[in-house]
């Protein structure tokens, strides 16, 4: 310090030799050593105490903007937080950019994938070398350092559930396009969920190539045609073409699929009673019904079948005889035997026969044939009737002998000559009167008729 000696008493010239700095956007004056000034010193350090950052705590301005534009306000904005009172797109402008400079901006409101937020540098300043930068994930924060005349992104957060698959980057050794490969590769079995295909799986990755069951399964049947049907050949489902019109399926253990189509069996009845009967080597025959009161029956060479009489020698009448009754279904001229018929309760011994005529010869009739007859109507409107004896009679044959017209008589011969002599009740001429009808019942010993009954 320079000292000036002269008449008076010598002084000293205090010269301020102060530092200037800038702090919290305000301009200090701090003097050196010994120098005056000493209330500027005490305000910067008053600013840098309320004001600097610590290794414990730090304090950043936080802005919440709700209306859009957004401009940033240099001496306190550090952290802008996006959050529009009215949805909608946002742009933050940024103020000139100071070297050191850092600043955050935050989609508070977490819509930006919907309503992006635009960050536009001053003037010819530039973000990452653009003239923008355009948040689009929601949450999405950006963290922007200032040097030069560029902001550089050195931080970004992005929610995982905002980012899809094609904006993985292609960083390290598994990268986008090696994750995508082992994907594709047929050689790296992968488990999914129903719900984490949204395409067709193809048939070489064991799906149908299909999307819908229809088309799928259309996609994996073998059959091609109108009226295919899938069979199993042993080893795998194959397709059984459509037979011709009328055909019928058919098992067949000799074809490859163990089925076939074959002609359906033609229908050879064109009349009414008719039958189908099987001939030679299987084939189909029309058998025409018998004539009226024949029965179904095997031939005698027992080769094939035919319609006719019951001529066995014995006939065991079980079935068709109740009781000591024969059976009304059993017909008129069923049964004709040489032999015996054996009902349950052995009440019948001898041959029976259901046969009936009706007599108009009048006169004496001698040895009249009744073989195989159950009954006589004797019609003596044509005029008198005699009957002297029978013939034909068999063993347990039973005979009825009716007047059915009440004009002219019938007489019953009592021990008549003839083949077989009819017994009366009293060895006696019966005689049915005219004016009357009446009748009488016989039962046959083998060589005479013996009467059990009459009415007159």
């Amino acid at each position: 310090m320079p000292v000036f000696w002269g008449l008076m008493t010598p002084f000293y010239l205090r010269v301020n030799m102060a530092t200037n700095v800038t702090w919290n956007n305000t301009a200090r004056s701090i003097p050196d050593a010994g120098e005056i000034n000493w209330q500027a010193l005490t305000g910067f350090l008053v600013d840098l105490g309320n004001n600097a950052q610590t290794t414990n705590f730090q304090q950043m301005g936080i802005r919440v903007a709700t209306t859009t534009p957004v401009s940033m306000v240099a001496a306190t904005d550090a952290i802008i937080v996006v959050d529009l009172t009215v949805p909608g797109a946002s742009a933050v402008n940024l103020a000139a950019g100071s070297n050191g400079r850092v600043i955050v901006i935050v989609d508070g409101k977490g819509d930006a994938a919907t309503n992006n937020i635009t960050i536009t540098p001053d003037g010819a300043e530039t973000i990452n070398g653009a003239a923008s930068l355009v948040l689009n994930k929601n949450r999405q924060a950006v963290v922007l350092a200032f040097q030069g005349s560029n902001w550089s992104v050195v931080g970004s957060h992005v929610l995982p559930s905002e980012i899809s698959h094609t904006e993985i980057q292609d960083i390290g050794t598994n990268s986008h396009a090696q994750i995508d490969n082992h994907i594709a590769s047929t050689a790296n079995p992968h488990s999914v969920g129903g719900s984490q295909l949204n395409g067709a799986v193809p048939i070489t990755l064991g799906g149908t190539g299909q999307i819908t069951k229809t088309a799928g399964f259309n996609a994996l049947s073998p059959v091609t045609t109108k009226g295919d049907i899938i069979t199993r050949n042993g080893t795998n489902n194959v397709r059984l073409p459509a037979g011709d019109n009328g055909n019928v399926l058919t098992a067949d253990s000799a074809e490859t699929s163990g089925l076939k189509w074959a002609a359906s069996l033609a229908n050879p009845m064109d009349d009414l009673g008719q039958l189908i009967k099987g001939g030679a080597a299987g084939a189909v025959q029309k058998f025409d019904h018998g004539a009226a009161n024949t029965v179904l029956k095997t031939n005698a060479g027992a080769t094939d079948l035919e319609y006719g009489l019951v001529t066995n020698d014995n006939v065991d009448a079980a079935a068709a005889i109740s009781g000591t009754k024969i059976d009304p279904n059993f017909g008129t001229q069923l049964v004709q035997t040489t032999g015996n018929v054996n009902a349950a309760s052995g009440v019948f011994t001898g041959a029976i026969s259901g046969g009936q005529i009706q007599n108009n010869t009048t006169g004496t009739l001698v040895s009249f044939n009744v073989a195989g007859l159950s009954s006589i109507r004797m019609a003596t409107n044509f005029g008198n009737m005699t009957i002297q004896s029978l013939s034909g009679g068999v063993t347990g044959q039973i005979l009825h002998i009716a007047k059915q017209d009440t004009n002219n008589t019938l007489t019953i011969n009592g021990g008549g000559a003839g083949t077989q002599t009819i017994h009366t009740e009293l060895g006696t001429n019966v005689t049915f009167s005219s004016g009357n009808r009446g009748g009488c019942v016989l039962i046959c010993s083998g060589s005479a008729w013996f009467m059990v009954g009459a009415s007159r």
